[in-house]
C-alpha cells in the first residue's frame, strides 16, 4: 500500500506500506479468519477517505509550531515541579506547610 499526501507547506510525501496477510496462513482461529479480518479492515479505511481523496471532505488538522510545543511542554514541567514542591512541604501535623 503506497499513501501520499501534501503537507501544509505544499510538500509531497509519501510512504510504502507492505500488507502480508501470508503471515497469518496455517493459523486456527476462532471466528472470521485474520485475512478477512484484515480485508473488512482495508475496506473500511478505503470508505473513510474516499470523501476526502474525492474533495468532498477536508481533514480538520491542527497544526502547532516547535516553539509551540517546547513552551507547552516547560509549562507542563514547571507546574509538575510547582505542584512536587508542594507536597515535599507538606509535614504530618500541619509543620512546614506553607500553603
Amino acid at each position: 500500500m503506497k499513501a501520499r499526501y501534501k503537507t501544509d507547506q505544499g510538500e509531497e510525501r509519501a510512504a510504502t506500506f507492505r500488507l502480508d496477510v501470508y503471515q497469518y496462513y496455517g493459523m486456527k482461529t476462532i471466528g472470521k479468519p485474520p485475512e478477512y479480518e484484515v480485508a473488512e479492515a482495508l475496506k473500511k479505511i478505503a470508505d473513510d477517505l474516499r470523501p476526502i481523496l474525492r474533495g468532498n471532505a477536508r481533514l480538520s488538522v491542527a497544526t502547532v509550531t516547535e516553539q509551540e510545543v517546547r513552551q507547552e511542554l516547560e509549562a507542563q514541567r514547571a507546574q509538575w515541579r510547582e505542584m512536587r514542591g508542594r507536597e515535599t512541604t507538606k509535614r504530618p501535623g500541619g509543620e512546614g506547610d506553607e500553603t
